[in-house]
Parts: C-alpha cells; structure tokens; sequence
C-alpha cells in the first residue's frame, strides 16, 4: 500500500525520493521503501473525511488492517476505532449472530482467528468404537468431558469421554434387565434417555450428572403400534409428545407415566398411516406429519393440558396436505409460520398458520430430493437491531445429489418464490446431516464424507473425512429399508472441537490453541500421588482390576483341577472285565456316598457340640 501520488505529474510541486531500496511486506502487503511524498509534508488521502475512511478500511482483511494500521498515526487512530470493525463485521457477515459481546474488533478477530485455525486443521483426530452398533444419537458435554452414544439396532447408549476415547464399562440399556433389545425411538439429552418401543411402550431413563448413575422408568400406557417419533422441551420437562404407527399422537406426564391427552388424526382408523415427525411449541400447537404427505395441527397449550385435560375434550385437528411423506417440520414462532419438506420433492414450503395457505416456496436450488434441514433461528429476528438490519433466520437444507442450499426462512422473495442465496457442492451422495454455528457448516453424507464449509463465500475451510471407494459403492447400493454404515448420522460441534459418527464410528476432532494435543505443549506443575490425584485414582483402579482378575483365574484353575481328579477318579482300570468294571464303579459310588454320610454326620456332631456350649453359658 502507498500514498496517494495522483499528483505525481504537477510541475508547480517538487518532489523529494527517498534513498531507501527494495521493498518490506506487512501482512501480505507490499510496501515501497522508494516512494516520493511531497515536501510540503501534506498527505492528500488523510483529508477524506472518517467516515469514508472507515468505509474504505472495513473491506481490508485482517492481514491489510493490520498492516495499513502501521502507516500513520492517524489511519492507526481510525483502525483502533471500533466502528470501524463494526462496519466491517456488518459488511462481511450475514448471520448477525456475535460470538463476542465486548467489542466489535474482539467480535471479528475472534471469527477470522476460528476460521484460520480450522483451515490449517492441526489438532488431535480420534477415533474409537463405543460398541453399541450403528449409532443414531449423541449428546456431547465438551465441558465435562463426556458424551453418550445410542443406537436404535441395540436400544443401549454408551459413555464415553470424547477427548480420550475411553469407553465406560457401565452401559445404560433401554430395559429394566439390562438386555439389548431393538427400539424404534430415541432422544438423548443432558440427564434422560427418552426410548420408543416396537411394542408401543415408551420409557425414559433419567441420569445424574455425567451420566454415572440413573434411574429407569416405563410409562403405564402405550401406543397400539411401534413407536414412530419422539419429542420433548428443555423448558417444560414435565410432558413429553410420541408419535406412532397407529397414526396417534399421544401427550404425556412424565411424573405419572400416564397418557394426558391422544390426538386422533381422520386416518387414525383403518388407515395405514404412520406418524413421521412432530414440531411442538408448548404453548401454541403439536404438530404431526404422517407418511401420506398430511399434516395435522393441533391448537393447544401444553402447559393447561396437563393440568386440566377435560377441559379439552374434543380438539379437532387443521390439515395441510402434501403429495409425498414428510420429513421434517420447522416452526418458527417469531412469524408463526411452518416450513415443511416433503420426501419425494427438491421444494420446501412455508405456511401461514392463522390462514393455513402456503406463502412462500423455496425452490430453483435442488435437483435431487431434499433429505435433511436444519434451521438457525436467532432471537428477536422479527426487529431489526441497533444497525437497522433484521437478524438472518438460516435455512440449510441437503439433497440426494450432496448440494445444500442456504434459504432466508423470515424471506417470502418475489410472488412467492424464494430463492437460496449459497448453493454449497461438494458431496458425491446423500446429504445425511447438517451442522450450521456462527462461523462454520458441517455436512455429513451417507458415503461417509465430512466437510466443512464457509456458508458465507461456499468455500471449503477443511475437509474431515474422505469418502473411500467402497463408501461410496456401499451408499448406491444403500436404500430405506437398509441401513448404511458408513453413514454420517449426528455431528456435535462447539468452536473448536467437533464429535461425529461414521455408522458405528466415533471421531473426535480438537483444534484448542495452545493445548498439548496440537503441539504447543504447556507445562503444568507436577501432583503429588496423593488419593486426591486422577492419576493416583486411575492406578488404584487397574491394580484393583488386576487383583480381581487373578482371583477369578485362581478360582477357575481350582475348578479344572478338581474337574480333572473327579474325571480321573471315574476312569475305568484298562484291562478289566464288563463285570469287574461293573464292580469298580458301586464301589466308587458307595465311598462317595460314605464320605457324604461321614461330611453329614460330622456337621450334625459339631452343631450339637456349639448348642451344648451355648447353653451351658446360658446357665451360668
């Protein structure tokens, strides 16, 4: 960067060069040592007003803010102004959702620090096998440390410790026997474990902290079918909502385990619909969509239900219908409207739910059918902020052909068409699962292949998971009713760090600066091996495995060698007759049952022994 030399060819004002050679770079920009400046010492760019100034600055990068802060004092007096970062922030980012709250400068170098630590991405890369099969839920505490793992195939959930990848002996199961069973539903959160069975039952497990110790319970009634979809309320956690085959939508009470309410859909009936998904809004509606492509809508405060339910005896449902089954419901409740994806269609569609019309169609994105949505709902997104800019509500949702396509969902866009405004390729198969925060995307499809994106520019930041050959021929092969493993079901991610499943997988992804795991390694004072220590703890455990370990190999070698001599003493003398054989083995039977007469009768003797001392103290 230099000054301005526009008038470089006036006569009326000599110039002075410097003597100075070569060139320094800043941050990536190319400074001359050579340049000319007029003698007067004025320099004409400095007489922009700030304003415009600030507007210039803030379409640097990070590297040419730095370097053009180093010119002069006052571009530096500007550059340090946090309205400058705070047009910046406005200008490059679309989400509006801050990550710093303290400055606007700390907002964007925090973005720009993220964005570049992934992009190099070294770090630790785990991978492990919590044993539990194909796995469909996780939760993961990357404060604590510790996550769980389940799967619908075993109906059990696995504790594990994300950083290490040590798995907990102590399985948490989906019976009150302790036995792997096949389910149909799950949810996994901080402290429950809410299951679905085949049967129609429902049952939740609840866990203390960290999981370690929990406590089971199943609910009284139950579906007349498998159970189909599960959901609940980090808000309201005293009801719970399941769908099922039966085409019912049951509300229940978690104290009681007893149903409070069952919504009956017109197909409930002699039909063979099946409850695909639900979106609950506690104090608004339940809201079901079924495999014939209708969704229901029910009016209804959760929270009065539970407490009065004959008031709401009769609660006849609104119906949307659809040409194909539903896979997925967004309700968004700052504009009240619903957003619905259908299985065998590239479109989505929002409704009004007061008029229950249809006002707004999200297409011209997707060729192939959309498989998976998610939505990043910012709150007060209905009023603009301090800048005059309404918060953008994020539609992400992914295809059959890997393309995922970003949608403004508070848009209605023109005649009621809208338009994506990123079209994101770069998958080979299925989208399966969709991760979107303030600065990054990961998608996740069914070949396996994990990559993260920057939804603002579509650009590639680093790619976890390469999808291999045989992946890829084992997702074309994949269908409905078969499971693929190695597909990617649940990606978890905080700034740094990121846990996903690869079908039966777990892998682990860390990029904390100035950890030990990415190279920097810090020194820590050593601990004394006190019983207070995780080390000293973490010994005394294997030395307790290893001592339980040899008694159960003393016992069982015991049990071979008596075995042995028992085998030994039944073992006829070679050479002898049918009838000395015959002779040898009642003889052998009659000293054991000697020596069993001689155990019983000396038993009997010392019993009679113990109950003469006793009484004989006793008359003292």
């Amino acid at each position: 960067m230099s000054r301005d030399n526009s008038r470089r060819n006036d006569k009326n004002l000599p110039f002075k060069k410097k003597s100075t050679k070569g060139k320094r770079t800043k941050g990536g920009i190319a400074i001359d040592n050579a340049f000319e400046i007029p003698i007067n010492g004025r320099c004409y760019i400095n007489e922009i007003p700030t304003e415009i100034l600030t507007h210039i600055f803030s379409q640097l990068e990070p590297t040419e803010l730095n370097a053009a802060a180093q010119i002069c004092k006052h571009w530096r007096w500007i550059i340090t102004d946090d309205s400058c970062w705070k047009n910046k922030w406005i200008n490059y980012y679309l989400t509006q959702r801050r990550l710093a709250s303290d400055s606007w400068k700390n907002e964007y170098m925090t973005r720009t620090k993220l964005l570049r630590i992934w992009e190099r991405g070294r770090g630790l890369t785990l991978s492990f096998d919590p044993r539990v099969g194909i796995i469909h839920n996780l939760y993961v505490d990357f404060v604590n440390s510790w996550m769980l793992a389940g799967s619908l195939d075993k109906g059990m959930v696995s504790r594990c410790d994300p950083s290490t990848g040590r798995i907990s002996k102590d399985f948490i199961f989906s019976t009150r026997e302790n036995v792997s069973h096949s389910i149909s539903a799950m949810l996994v959160d901080r402290h429950r474990i809410l299951w679905g069975y085949k049967s129609g039952a429902i049952g939740l497990t609840i866990l203390n902290k960290q999981g370690s110790n929990r406590f089971f319970k199943q609910f009284l009634d139950f579906h007349a079918g498998p159970v189909s979809v599960l959901a609940w309320s980090n808000q309201f956690t005293n009801t719970i909502v399941s769908g099922g085959e039966d085409g019912l939508v049951i509300l229940w009470d978690v104290n009681s385990g007893r149903c409070i309410k069952s919504l009956r859909t017109d197909e409930t009936l002699g039909n063979d619909t099946i409850i695909t998904t639900l979106a609950w809004s506690v104090k608004k509606y339940i809201i079901a969509g079924t495999t014939d492509g209708t969704v229901y809508i029910w009016s209804i405060d959760s929270t009065l239900i539970s407490s009065s339910p004959d008031n709401y005896e009769d609660i006849s449902p609104t119906k949307i219908t659809g040409t194909s089954g539903v896979t997925s419901l967004h309700y968004v409740e700052s504009s009240n409207a619903l957003i619905i994806a259908y299985e065998k269609s590239s479109e989505l569609r929002k409704f009004d739910l007061e008029t229950m019309e249809c006002i707004c169609v999200f297409t011209n994105g997707h060729s192939g059918n959309v498989t998976r949505t998610i939505i990043d709902i910012q709150e007060n997104s209905e009023t603009s902020n301090e800048n005059g800019i309404k918060p953008l509500n994020i539609l992400a949702s992914g295809d059959t052909l890997g393309v995922v396509c970003l949608w403004d969902a508070n848009g209605c866009g023109i005649d009621k068409i809208q338009k994506p405004f990123k079209t994101i390729e770069g998958h080979l198969s299925s989208v399966t699962a969709i991760h979107l925060d303030t600065f990054k995307m990961i998608i996740g499809s069914l070949d396996g292949a994990v990559t993260v994106f920057d939804p603002l520019t579509s650009k590639i930041i680093c790619i976890l998971c390469h999808s291999s050959q045989r992946s890829r021929r084992t997702a074309n092969r994949a269908t409905q009713t078969q499971e693929n493993t190695s597909a990617v079901n649940c990606i978890y991610s905080k700034d740094y760090r990121t846990v996903l499943n690869i079908g039966g997988q777990i892998k682990t992804w860390d990029f904390t600066p100035g950890s030990a795991i990415t190279g920097n390694k810090v020194k820590q004072p050593k601990k004394k091996n006190t019983s207070s220590t995780p080390k000293y703890m973490k010994r005394l455990e294997i030395q307790n495995d290893v001592r339980e370990s040899t008694q159960m190999f003393e016992i069982e070698e015991r049990e071979r060698e008596e075995h042995l001599a028992k085998m030994q003493k039944y073992t006829p003398i070679p050479g002898l007759t049918n009838d000395e054989m015959l002779a040898y083995a009642l003889m052998v039977s009659k000293e054991e049952h000697q020596t069993e007469d001689d155990q019983i009768a000396e038993a009997i003797k010392r019993s009679l022994e113990i109950q003469e001392n006793l009484n004989d103290k006793n008359n003292l």
